[in-house]
């Protein structure tokens, strides 16, 4: 679903010149007030991550909407056509509204994994810190629980424990790990239900181990 709604904005780009402006404008606006339904719905499923990707493609429609109900078609025509995005506007929009798609970044602190979000609420950073055990604990139960192609949900990585001596690891951490080896291409998320699997031949070890030396030291 995202990525057809990514593809119906992307579309809306290129043809809304050829459009009435006003009736563009109100796609969009209807379009909006579609994902704010599937975001609730999602949220009264519980289903978190699909929250975070709809709220993510909502905000992208919502600017779009915002902007076509100031810009004028004379201006957005004179304007290149990468210049005319919300996100670049103008340095303060840049600021206080980034782009959605470069959400999540990953940083290392340390012995820590830094996982770095967007607050649309706050308009501001966020980030998450798991330690590198808590990325070892995931990767052993992924490793267990999907060696076999089996589709699996985050809740089936919970308790997560401490692989050398047995400790608890807080749950929240489990999903910071997830998210990550989900942006590295070791997981594959299918659908709505939140549902994974690992990605037949990747090397689950090999692949953090490199990883994890590549990132960059988080400074906030």
């Amino acid at each position: 679903m995202a990525l057809r709604l990514s593809l119906t904005i992307i579309s809306f780009m290129f043809i809304t010149m050829e459009m009435k402006w006003n009736d563009a404008t109100a796609l969009l606006e209807e379009c909006e007030r579609g994902l704010r339904k599937l975001v609730s719905q999602a949220a009264d499923e519980g289903d978190y991550p699909a929250v975070q990707r709809i709220a993510g493609v909502a905000k992208a429609v919502s600017a779009l909407a915002a902007e076509g109900r100031t810009l004028q078609p004379a201006d957005a025509a004179a304007a290149p056509w990468h210049l005319q995005t919300p996100a670049s506007s103008s340095p303060a929009a840049r600021k206080s509204r980034p782009p959605a798609d470069i959400y999540p970044q990953f940083f290392r602190r340390g012995d820590e994994l830094v996982k770095v979000g967007w607050s649309k609420k706050d308009r501001k950073q966020y980030s998450h810190r798991a330690p590198r055990r808590a990325v070892d604990a995931v990767a052993a139960a992924l490793r267990r629980i999907g060696g076999k192609g089996q589709l699996f949900t985050g809740d089936k990585l919970l308790p997560l424990k401490d692989a050398t001596d047995g400790s608890p690891l807080a749950d929240y951490q489990a999903y910071v790990a997830l998210a990550w080896l989900k942006h590295l291409g070791i997981v594959k998320q299918h659908g709505r239900k939140s549902g994974y699997t690992l990605v037949p031949d990747k090397q689950v070890d090999s692949i953090t181990t490199a990883a994890w030396a590549e990132l960059k030291e988080w400074q906030g």
